[in-house]
């Protein structure tokens, strides 16, 4: 029998310090030097991997400014058009 896993929104995910106070570790570097370990072990797939998480992580908090000013700047004349906004007239 095969599990299938759920996709999951990188908002459920635990935040760094979050894991950290479970673990009862008291410094946070230590989670860090794991990570890094564990990407080191995985080979330069997991790495590259890594690295594309941390540029769509990044491009997405981009978008989501700027969602956040069109609606500060046309309350109520914003509307989502699929995976971008438009301003309507």
């Amino acid at each position: 029998m095969s599990s299938k896993k759920k996709p999951c929104k990188c908002s459920e995910w635990p935040t760094a310090p979050s894991v950290v106070k479970r673990l009862g570790i008291f410094i946070i570097n230590v989670l860090y030097r794991w990570k890094k370990l564990q990407l080191e072990r995985s080979g330069p797939v997991a790495s590259s991997l890594e690295a594309r998480v941390q540029e769509l992580e990044s491009k997405l908090r981009r978008v989501e400014r700027e969602r956040d000013i069109l609606k500060k700047v046309a309350p109520g004349k914003v509307r989502e058009r699929g995976d971008c906004y438009e301003l309507m007239t």
